[in-house]
């Protein structure tokens, strides 16, 4: 065989090892990590909370923020706001804010390698 032939036939194997590798890669079970979120308080002027997780699932999470609808029929729940988390994890919602009782949701992220989980808080009551 040439040198040539040889030189070809190590690329070709090179290649075929590095798609191998990268499909690998790509079909990789991604890590599950678990999410809590915390509604802190609810006043007139606004709502505070902070979403506990690993470190890649606390930044840039987005928060919904509910308001419980207790009429005289069966209590539903309607939304307010959307907002982000800072890189903390914490993140606010501005007033006004009304009487009621008032409950947020993380919503679920895929990250490099992750899925952080979401989840739903406590909730807060006021006037």
């Amino acid at each position: 065989m040439r040198l040539s032939g040889k030189i070809s036939t190590i690329c070709l194997g090179l290649v075929l090892a590095l798609s191998l590798v990268a499909a690998a890669g790509a079909t990789a079970k991604k890590i599950s990590v678990r999410s809590e979120i915390a509604l802190q308080s609810v006043s007139p002027d606004g709502a505070v909370g902070q979403v506990i997780s690993g470190r890649r699932c606390r930044a840039q999470r987005q928060v919904s923020f509910y308001r419980v609808n207790s009429g005289p029929s069966v209590p539903s729940s309607e939304p307010v706001t959307t907002t982000w988390t800072r890189g903390d994890g914490s993140w606010a919602v501005p007033g006004p804010l009304y009487p009621s009782e008032f409950f947020a949701v993380v919503q679920a992220k895929r990250a490099k390698g992750v899925v952080c989980q979401s989840a739903t808080s406590n909730s807060l009551d006021w006037g």
